[in-house]
């Protein structure tokens, strides 16, 4: 479940504008990756067309791709410390 949620997702090296102003709307999957690396959290769902979630998350903020098949349909930002989730289990080894 908790892979799911993004819980530990990484922060990107960099700054958010950036790296928004090395995407926009129409480029392929593969030239997000390309410019930015592999996203912190990715989500994904098949049907008739293919839906993508890409999370990137930079120390000023975060960035989010969505792509429908394969291209990016729109890419959002948020400015200040990224929310990234965190665990609610117990770290390993501690005593509840």
């Amino acid at each position: 479940m908790e892979a799911i949620a993004g819980v530990g997702s990484e922060l990107r090296p960099g700054k958010l504008a950036d790296a928004r102003g090395r995407i926009d709307p129409g480029i392929p999957g593969a030239k997000v990756t390309a410019e930015l690396g592999l996203p912190s959290f990715a989500v994904k769902t098949q049907g008739v067309s293919e839906h993508a979630i890409w999370t990137y998350y930079f120390a000023d903020g975060t960035l989010t791709v969505n792509l429908t098949d394969d291209r990016v349909a729109r890419v959002s930002t948020r400015f200040g410390p990224p929310r990234i989730p965190k665990s609610r289990r117990p770290p390993a080894g501690s005593v509840e």
